[in-house]
């Protein structure tokens, strides 16, 4: 394994985070890691502008549906045939029609006088339900774990020590090393094997030259078997990794099919093998926790599951709140397309951005939006992963976006504080989750989670709040990019206390939090 820092809970010092330096830095990373250059960026920005003059140009005199298959047509070579086009259209609106209707029945709950708990726990039943599953607490896991995966990643793999974009060439290592500590403890479990493997992390400082990368050890903690893992492009990388060190009194463990040991066992206790490939993708599960921890469904414990996965909303909206970087590469992209075309304020969005936070009145303008964004993920500007993903997943992170925005924008007015804005966020996120499990998505909810409220849902997220936000006017796009800053400090009390808990975590358990599946 390379040398590498570990992460660094001061690394989410509110002073660092809120300085116009660092802010202005972290934008510089975000073009260059999600979007390979300002080029693309700018051309999602040129895309949106596009689609939303060209349905606010027919809004009138065409179905939606129909417009919007109109406008995919002129981009041919991203669809495989019409079928897709259409199927990719009708996904779209029917996304957005779902995350609305959850919205709705989420304000109507609250109305009521009643909790969001109690609401979410109640949309869980029905998911489960819907999907034919027995285990709701099983199910309300899998939707908590793919959650704080989803932080953790943004806590732990998306930053370096210096608060940047961690574009280590080597990721995927770190996830194969993972996947084998988590895949042989998920084993051991189902065995009744007493046996527990760890990664090595090491707190504040460097790893130690030669040091080993997992470790297995007895029901005392003693430690019994050592692994270095190396995960290079083929056999030939691989076998080269291995001779750059010194690993006497380690196994050497490698992809599968490169000739190296392909798993950690001992005692019948094995973790599953790799290729190389499958950990480029791995990050897309989660497996861990949802497999290990036992989640009983009945009235004492189903609001307080429904707690944790609010909690976990929460953060994630912390998250996003505190990208300032993201709103300041929006702003950039922005004020480029603004200098060479001059493009008119969008009527429709200035409507989106002045109606309440509980309007659901402006599906149409959503869907547009959704559209262009569709179009630049499956064009390829924001990476395999987005360009890969399913429509309803892009639509997702779009539709978050625009409330959030929306939120911020409503914070400059005065019309809330950054603590309710903060929270609005998190209800932003808990009427998606309710949306997507009353929509029965069952196993792919994990992977749509970890898609649009994950590292690069978060970013793509901020450059589309700040798109639409300055097409709704220049009074309102500077008001989202200036109080953008405000909410920073709020966020990042939150997110210093989740750093801090994981700190705990890895101290007082045996679970790993550096989970990287959903790390792009």
């Amino acid at each position: 394994m390379q040398q590498q820092a570990a992460p660094d809970a001061t690394i989410y010092d509110v002073d660092v985070l809120t300085q116009k330096e660092y802010q202005a830095q972290q934008a510089e990373r975000l073009m260059q890691d999600v979007f390979s250059g300002e080029e693309n960026a700018e051309k999602t920005g040129n895309l949106i502008t596009r689609f939303v003059a060209s349905y606010e140009k027919h809004k009138h005199d065409m179905p939606l549906d129909q417009w919007l298959m109109q406008e995919f047509r002129q981009y041919p070579t991203i669809w495989t045939d019409e079928a897709e086009l259409a199927s990719t259209a009708r996904e779209i609106i029917l996304t957005v029609e779902n995350n609305n209707a959850a919205k709705t029945s989420l304000h109507e709950h609250l109305e009521k006088g009643k909790s969001r708990e109690s609401w979410l726990a109640k949309r869980i039943e029905e998911g489960a339900s819907a999907a034919s599953v027995t285990n709701v607490g099983a199910y309300a896991g899998n939707i908590e774990t793919a959650l704080s995966n989803a932080n953790e990643g943004m806590a732990k793999t998306l930053f370096t020590k210096h608060g940047t974009i961690n574009r280590g060439p080597n990721l995927d290592g770190f996830i194969a090393e993972q996947h084998h500590a988590d895949t042989f403890n998920i084993d051991a479990v189902a065995k009744g094997s007493e046996y527990r493997a760890k990664v090595l992390v090491p707190e504040g400082k460097a790893y130690a030259k030669n040091s080993m990368d997992i470790g297995i050890y007895d029901k005392n903690g003693k430690l019994v078997r050592r692994y270095q893992s190396k995960y290079g492009q083929d056999a030939e990388s691989t076998g080269k990794l291995f001779e750059k060190g010194d690993y006497r009194g380690q196994r050497k463990l490698g992809p599968k099919g490169h000739g190296y040991e392909e798993r950690i066992e001992i005692d019948g206790v094995n973790s599953k093998p790799l290729t190389k490939e499958q950990a480029k993708a791995v990050q897309k599960k989660a497996q861990l926790e949802a497999e290990i921890k036992q989640y009983d469904w009945n009235d004492a414990s189903r609001i307080e599951i429904a707690k944790n996965i609010g909690k976990q909303a929460l953060i994630g909206a912390a998250f996003a709140a505190g990208m300032q970087g993201t709103r300041i590469m929006g702003r950039r992209i922005w004020n480029n397309i603004a200098g060479k075309q001059n493009p008119p304020a969008s009527d429709d969005l200035k409507e989106f951005f002045e109606s309440s936070l509980k309007s659901t009145a402006h599906i149409s303008i959503q869907v547009a939006v959704s559209g262009a964004v569709v179009v630049a993920a499956k064009s390829g500007w924001f990476g395999a992963l987005m360009k890969n993903s399913p429509a309803g997943r892009i639509v997702i992170a779009t539709y978050v976006a625009m409330e959030n925005a929306k939120i911020l924008y409503k914070l400059a007015k005065g019309e809330i504080n950054a603590v309710e804005a903060l929270d609005a966020m998190g209800c932003t996120t808990i009427s998606t989750v309710g949306s997507l499990v009353g929509a029965a998505e069952g196993a792919v909810i994990g992977a749509t989670l970890g898609v649009a409220l994950g590292p690069v849902g978060i970013v793509v997220g901020g450059l589309v709040g700040s798109i639409v936000g300055s097409m709704a006017g220049n009074f309102v796009g500077n008001l989202i990019y200036k109080d953008g800053k405000r909410i920073v400090k709020t966020a990042c009390n939150t997110i210093k206390h989740f750093v801090n808990a994981i700190k705990n975590k890895i101290n007082t358990t045996n679970h790993k939090v550096n989970s990287m599946e959903f790390f792009v």
